[in-house]
């Protein structure tokens, strides 16, 4: 199966509300039966701080019961019949009814409240498989252990690291390791193997009406984005604008393509598009970017445009297999002509390349002894 994107802002959420002081829930999609809006391996994060109030990040259904999963958890507080330990692992199954998975013997978690209404369902007619953890502060050992878990994980995903996160519902234990060969994710009836990688990135050279839209569209797919304007009354055209002032803080940087990619777009998780229509700024960022492991590089272009950006890249030193990866002229050929258009062309060639990265990372892993984390 394919590794949904484990982004590390969930992680980081998770992190710092631990060391406020809340009590974490953290919900995992384990397997799915029919349709299904979330993959397995999808992940939700419910924070609970002291006075009540709940903070949330990521998805388990796309947002049919996010809402049911939240007033539940915000119900069962320690002062319940039954307080949760230190650390609890359960698994349920919901979609026309909420039951507690046949094979976990823990019951920590009493479903009575948490029943959808008489007669609903998920509305794409599935049904999921959920592994629910507790973090708590009860006991001071294992709640400074879940808080180097947590710090372990998210300093690796920002690091850029994959890992292999395991959980035993018999046991009531979790582990981390560097990923070293491990299936995306791997299921049994009480232990759960799941496989977290950083968050995909694309970095747009050039600052223009097609690279503003498709900032929009990528952040949507869950690319962290950036557009590098290295050109001094490009860069103060785009930044006065109202427009581009509008987009996240940051992603607009003035700097020298090249150096960028070295440095933040080259390993595997990474994508370069040369949109500048300027050889002087685009050829910079291909060449490193085609040296590189970036799992998709294009350029904006007419098809003879295309060409001798080719032959360019040849005299300047790329070889032929190199230069085979440049996707030009880029974009999906759906006979786009306005900025918008092309910009959901291409990133409609984005998403394609994405799900061919996937599938080529699972089918070349091999399998390899792990290097465990500190918990």
């Amino acid at each position: 199966m394919q590794a949904p994107q484990a982004t590390p802002g969930i992680f980081s959420l998770v992190r710092d509300r631990f060391a406020a002081g809340d009590e974490i829930f953290l919900l995992t999609v384990v397997e799915t039966f029919g349709s299904s809006p979330r993959p397995p391996g999808a992940c939700l994060a419910l924070c609970r701080s002291v006075d009540g109030r709940m903070q949330s990040a990521g998805s388990v259904s796309g947002g049919c019961i996010e809402a049911e999963l939240l007033q539940y958890l915000a119900r069962h507080s320690q002062s319940d019949e039954r307080p949760l330990p230190a650390y609890a692992v359960e698994t349920i199954y919901y979609g026309d009814s909420a039951t507690l998975d046949p094979v976990s013997a823990n019951q920590h978690f009493d479903l009575q409240d948490f029943a959808p209404p008489d007669g609903a369902v998920l509305p794409c007619g599935g049904r999921l498989r959920l592994l629910i953890e507790y973090f708590g502060h009860e006991q001071v050992q294992i709640a400074e252990g879940h808080s180097k878990h947590f710090a372990a994980i998210t300093h690796a995903l920002l690091a850029r690291s994959s890992l292999v996160r395991t959980i035993d519902s018999g046991s009531q234990a979790y582990s981390l390791t560097l990923d070293a060969g491990h299936p995306d994710l791997s299921v049994s009836e009480r232990h759960f193997s799941f496989h977290l990688q950083p968050s995909w990135r694309l970095l747009l050279i050039g600052a223009n009406d097609v690279s503003r839209r498709l900032v929009l569209i990528a952040q949507d797919l869950g690319f962290e984005v950036t557009v590098c304007e290295p050109r001094d009354w490009f860069y103060q055209l785009a930044a006065g604008s109202v427009e581009w002032q509008q987009l996240p803080e940051g992603t607009l940087v003035q700097s020298l393509p090249d150096d960028l990619v070295e440095s933040r777009f080259s390993d595997r998780w990474s994508s370069v598009m040369a949109l500048g229509h300027d050889p002087r700024i685009d050829d910079m960022a291909l060449l490193s970017a085609l040296a590189s492991e970036a799992f998709y590089v294009g350029a904006m272009g007419s098809v003879r445009t295309s060409a001798k950006r080719c032959e360019r890249l040849a005299s300047l030193g790329l070889s032929p297999a190199q230069i085979e990866r440049l996707d030009a002229p880029i974009g999906m050929d759906i006979g786009s002509k306005t900025p918008a258009e092309i910009a959901i062309a291409a990133a409609a060639t984005l998403i394609a390349a994405r799900n061919r990265a996937r599938q080529g990372s699972a089918a070349e892993r091999t399998v390899a002894e792990p290097a465990r984390l500190a918990q």
